[in-house]
């Protein structure tokens, strides 16, 4: 969520200031390209899903008023609906044989990796050594996974959800295993992208922004998660690759089911529709909610600002990422 300063085209909510979001901030022609790299089955209710199903309903229904989609999904049910998700994805976590299936051991050989690449590609050994001493962790958590000032983590119950969607989509239960697997792999790799380029002192800025992601004289493009993602997708072989990019098409059709909605209904009416205003007011609405409920509204709403689905799905090619590198050290 952006704070910047009070002008005409910005909403006071308490005491922050929040800039009304009324449309994606990446160019049509990005998000198509994306999507018709592979034709997708037409989705289920998934269990990510649930949050902007609602909105969606909401418009159809002709409610706009962020206030009011926010209270309704309270009045409707919607906190209990994440909670029995939530307390679903828990148990099948817990009935995960996580020894077999990823463990520290596992994210620290996903590390070891990621050195032998990064030094593949020419970097300094002082950088290589900070990459590898940096501390990993897995977290029982439906939020982001991200980076701390220590270390990494990945956000445990995040990875299972959405592989539970995944199967559900493609696959079989037997399937469940294999495919947590490979997220978990991901996205401790992601997050140690972060980290190498915090480590090489912003190394994403070496990278050309690509005009064709400008839009309204601004761009989505986010290099650092493009930069990241890489690194996510390198620790994959090429089968887990494709089941990796085919999940984040699962979620850029979700996200751009959304968009359109609302693309559609602010192209006819003066009105418009605020994105940004009616996850502010979930957000609100869910405090002193179960923790996880807030945690997973956040991980869904970073996906339509900052970090929007297309640069996870967009990964910098290892070329591009090489010379960035090499020309940093």
């Amino acid at each position: 969520m952006e704070f910047l300063s009070l002008n005409d085209s910005e909403m006071e909510f308490g005491e922050s200031l929040h800039v009304p979001k009324y449309e994606s901030s990446i160019p049509k022609e990005i998000t198509d390209s994306i999507l018709q790299r592979e034709k997708l089955p037409e989705l289920p209710k998934l269990k990510s899903s649930i949050v902007e199903d609602f909105i969606f309903d909401k418009i159809e229904a002709g409610i706009i008023d962020p206030e009011i989609i926010a209270q309704n999904f309270l009045d409707e049910g919607g906190k209990e609906k994440l909670e029995t998700m939530i307390n679903e994805v828990k148990e099948k976590s817990q009935s995960l044989d996580w020894e077999k299936i990823f463990t520290i051991d596992h994210a620290k050989n996903i590390q070891g990796k990621i050195c032998e690449i990064l030094k593949s590609m020419g970097a300094d050994e002082n950088k290589i050594l900070s990459l590898s001493e940096i501390n990993v962790d897995i977290r029982e958590s439906m939020g982001p996974s991200g980076v701390s000032s220590d270390g990494v983590y990945v956000s445990r119950l995040q990875v299972v959800r959405k592989a539970m969607d995944y199967v559900s989509i493609f696959g079989d239960e037997s399937q469940l295993d294999e495919i947590v697997k490979i997220f978990m792999s991901s996205t401790i790799g992601h997050e140690l992208g972060h980290k190498i380029n915090s480590i090489m002192e912003l190394v994403e800025n070496r990278i050309d922004l690509d005009k064709n992601w400008e839009k309204n004289g601004s761009t989505g493009e986010n290099r650092s998660e493009r930069f990241a993602e890489f690194w996510g997708m390198a620790v994959l072989d090429d089968e887990a690759r494709k089941i990796k990019n085919r999940e984040w098409l699962v979620q850029l059709k979700i996200v751009n089911r959304l968009w359109e909605k609302i693309d559609n209904y602010n192209l006819e009416h003066d009105e418009k529709i605020d994105l940004a205003g009616i996850f502010n007011y979930l957000s609100d609405k869910v405090q002193g909610c179960d923790l996880e409920v807030g945690k997973f509204i956040k991980a869904r709403n970073t996906f339509y600002g900052g970090s929007e689905v297309e640069n996870y799905a967009s990964p910098y090619s290892q070329e591009t990422v090489e010379k960035a590198i090499k020309n940093r050290v």
